[in-house]
């Protein structure tokens, strides 16, 4: 039993830290959502292009973690991926999803 609490201990910092560098690195406060690129450094790649699937990934992990720890901060950050998506990726005249768009012009 105390082989089983140790790795949901493990399994549960894991999660945390997890969604903690998502939180800190990729948060795109001046366009919204979240950025579509970082180097290995962590240092964010302008105009890099914005994709449904990872902005989906990021609302489903957000909603997940909400559900199972209760933290309204990732509560907070689903919703605000599901805005982004809802802005950007959903055709409002035909319906369906875009894969990708651009925000900001490439350099």
């Amino acid at each position: 039993m105390e082989n089983l609490l140790s790795v949901k201990n493990s399994f549960q910092e894991e999660l945390t830290n997890i969604l903690a560098y998502w939180e800190k690195y990729t948060v795109d406060t001046e366009e919204g959502g979240f950025y579509g690129r970082l180097t290995e450094d962590d240092q964010v790649v302008a105009g890099a292009v914005k994709g449904s699937v990872l902005n989906a990934r990021i609302l489903w992990s957000f909603s997940a973690a909400y559900h199972l720890a209760g933290i309204s901060r990732y509560r907070e950050l689903a919703e605000r991926s599901l805005r982004y998506i809802k802005e950007y990726f959903i055709d409002p005249e035909f319906g369906g999803v875009y894969w990708s768009v651009i925000v900001r012009d490439n350099p």
